[in-house]
């Protein structure tokens, strides 16, 4: 099993969530993922899962005692715990049964309650409500979606449980924390008094939100793309189990063609493409001229399926050399977090926006891909200056620049070409940031 501790806490849970989600297949989730033991180097990781009323809020961990059939509070675990022959037994929580659609069978089985459901036409489907693979618990997807994920009253949630030995971390927070508005988490960090005096354990416990479109079965074709290893340049297929390129780092390169796909899903901003759609995830993203560049493990975990697929076809299959740029190398490859100079004059522009006007940005819906038309380049203009509050006078252009831009923003100035249009962007942007950030206070 991965390890997936690591000082920022809540890049672990991500890791994990994203791993648990790795586990659904076959129309099957699990209820309860059980998986290593810790043991001198060993890690382990528990999952459970529980389904709470939409409007309780997540202000602690494990809201839920493990494998309790107690319903209250509006909380309750998808799995139970049953006797059968004087044995403990897993079975699908009491709430969930219904003689409408789950019938019991003559039990085989002494891991898990021996259950089928029944589709509308009272035909017995031939899935087993719950399954046993390896440690794990699975539970059959299409009950939980008509229960709890189309029944918008209730929303499931992951208990984890995760714990390692592991020396020299500097975990940046420790204790009670909250998850952003999707959870909460506990973490401890300290010398363990049991088998490993020498070792630390880190020791995590979280109650995090799932997300629902990843619980939607859809059709996981292979994908057709090819992948530039990071190491010696090569070309190889996508790894699509690769989440972290921790151990395999690659980056897959696109024609900036596929910038209108991915405008449906995303706005561009920095070195990030924030979702224009709930449950769509924030991504990196190196965006250059003529290539838009992914992390071999942001495209796998972060990209909604559908759009992974429309990419296929703008896949460059041989495009090796400079296909990342400098902020970004240095951001992720040397650790380094001031690049703001290494960033492009739209990027810039585009981190100030992001960390100090978000909300009223995306409202507006303003993107910092360099325009691809005058209509475009316009209305980026009218946007940016309303947005900050900024006059064409603040800018202190030339009287020529000036009536320049004021063509630009009436929809009445034509470029020569493309390359143009977005060299005198970059200007712009370029300019507005030194207006802005004059004194530098913007720049953390």
């Amino acid at each position: 099993m991965t390890r997936f501790e690591s000082n920022n806490t809540r890049n672990v849970i991500s890791k994990i969530m994203e791993y648990y989600y790795s586990k659904i297949n076959n129309n099957y989730m699990p209820g309860i993922l059980n998986e290593g033991v810790l043991y001198n180097d060993g890690n382990e990781l528990y999952i459970k899962i529980v389904a709470k009323q939409k409007g309780i809020e997540i202000e602690n961990t494990w809201i839920k005692t493990n494998l309790s059939k107690d319903y209250s509070n509006g909380i309750y675990n998808l799995i139970s715990s049953y006797k059968y022959k004087y044995c403990d037994i897993y079975g699908i929580n009491p709430i969930l049964l219904d003689d409408n659609d789950v019938t019991f069978v003559e039990q085989n089985d002494l891991d898990v309650l021996d259950m089928e459901y029944i589709n509308s036409d009272n035909e017995i489907k031939r899935n087993k409500i719950l399954c046993k693979s390896d440690n794990n618990i699975m539970i059959y997807l299409p009950l939980i979606r008509s229960r709890i994920i189309d029944y918008s009253e209730y929303e499931l949630c992951a208990e984890i449980e995760y714990k390692s030995y592991v020396n020299g971390l500097n975990p940046d927070q420790l204790g009670s924390c909250k998850y952003d508005d999707n959870g909460y988490f506990d973490l401890d960090y300290s010398k363990s008094e049991i088998l490993s005096r020498n070792k630390k354990i880190y020791w995590l416990r979280a109650t995090i939100k799932l997300d629902n479109v990843k619980l939607i079965d859809q059709p996981k074709e292979d994908l057709n793309i090819k992948v530039v290893t990071l190491d010696d340049n090569d070309i190889r297929d996508l790894n699509p189990d690769n989440y972290n390129d921790d151990m395999d780092a690659g980056l897959v390169v696109f024609s900036s063609d596929s910038v209108a796909e991915i405008k449906k899903y995303y706005y561009f901003y920095d070195l990030k493409l924030i979702p224009k759609i709930e449950h769509v995830q924030l991504s990196l993203v190196d965006y250059f001229d003529d290539i838009i560049v992914f992390w071999e493990g942001e495209f796998n975990s972060r990209l909604p399926y559908e759009l992974k697929k429309k990419l296929e076809k703008y896949n460059l299959v041989d495009r090796t050399n400079n296909i990342i740029s400098t902020a970004m190398f240095n951001w992720q490859l040397m650790g380094k977090w001031e690049i703001f100079n290494d960033l492009y004059p739209n990027q810039r522009l585009a981190k100030i926006i992001y960390d100090n006007y978000k909300k009223i940005a995306l409202d507006n819906q303003l993107d910092f891909y360099p325009p691809t038309s005058i209509d475009e380049y316009a209305t980026f203009i009218n946007k940016i200056l309303s947005i900050l509050g900024i006059k064409k006078e603040n800018l202190k252009l030339t009287p020529e620049k000036e009536e320049m831009l004021d063509k630009i923003m009436n929809k009445d100035y034509r470029f020569k070409n493309n390359i143009d249009m977005v060299n005198n962007y970059y200007g712009l942007c370029y300019i507005i940031v030194k207006v802005i950030n004059h004194d530098e206070k913007w720049i953390n």
